[in-house]
């Protein structure tokens, strides 16, 4: 008998040809993933940050809170290579900014920085609050018209800027901010703004009391901070994924309150309105 050739064979040799294909795409797909992802966590990730403690710093433990937390996270999202170097601020920012460091850590949101760089899911919520020196009824009392405002060198504004523009405040620029402590305390100024664990830890090693400065109720706001990838970072959107999944872990799980343990809130006396 002589086989008859149908249209349906050839059809259904050319979908098992598409099919195969498509398969073996798939497989060639997913190996070129793996192997993306696999020389992403073995690339080094190289961080850049600086003194600010309780959240960073050379001589903190672990290199303070943050660089505890930004590295134990990181690890946790698969990268191996993790180096911190610790640079005056304006620095390791441009070196961050120009993608020469793949991210820097802990930074306040700002429209001005967001131009810039990536932003990662809050690592720490604190308060940012108001303090001058104790004796001066005008300034306890919000009577800041003209006061001198003392902000260290490269550091934003943007937490204040409404408070600048309403009072008309004179800034004032040295070098860190234990020097504007020290300048707020002989009342060579009047005026500082600073996240409550910062000031702290600073009026603490500065004055050997952590509320050494008078804490005002005035203008008290959140002060979220981040780790941050500058845009000129090709990988930049991949790494944030991969941290802010592991962040996200270590909320649900509590490891999160782990990493900060060692961290303490001091309650200072509020001067009242």
């Amino acid at each position: 008998m002589t086989a008859v050739s149908t249209p349906y064979t050839g059809e259904e040799s050319q979908k098992d040809a598409e099919s195969r294909g498509a398969i073996t795409m798939m497989a060639k797909f997913r190996w070129l993933l793996w192997f993306w992802c696999s020389w992403l966590s073995a690339a080094p990730l190289s961080l850049v940050s600086g003194d600010f403690a309780p959240y960073s710093g050379a001589d903190l433990p672990d290199g303070g809170q943050s660089t505890r937390l930004v590295t134990r996270l990181l690890k946790n999202a698969g990268y191996r290579d993790i180096k911190v170097e610790y640079l005056p601020w304006v620095r390791g920012y441009q070196q961050a900014e120009n993608g020469l460091a793949t991210a820097t850590y802990p930074y306040a949101w700002t429209e001005e920085r967001a131009r810039d760089f990536y932003y990662s899911s809050p690592i720490h919520i604190d308060n940012l609050s108001w303090f001058t020196y104790h004796g001066r009824p005008a300034l306890l009392d919000g009577q800041w018209q003209g006061a001198k405002f003392c902000v260290p060198q490269g550091w934003s504004t943007a937490h204040a800027d409404h408070v600048i523009k309403r009072f008309g405040l004179i800034l004032q620029r040295p070098r860190t901010l234990q020097q504007c402590l020290q300048l707020l305390a002989r009342q060579r100024v009047d005026l500082v703004a600073m996240n409550d664990a910062v000031m702290a830890d600073v009026s603490m090693q500065e004055f050997g009391d952590p509320c050494y400065l008078q804490l005002l109720p005035y203008f008290r706001q959140l002060d979220v901070l981040y780790l941050i990838v500058s845009r000129r970072v090709p990988d930049g959107p991949a790494l944030l994924d991969r941290f802010n999944n592991a962040l996200a872990a270590s909320r649900s799980d509590g490891s999160y309150q782990d990493l900060m343990l060692g961290s303490k809130s001091t309650r200072c006396k509020m001067w009242p309105k």
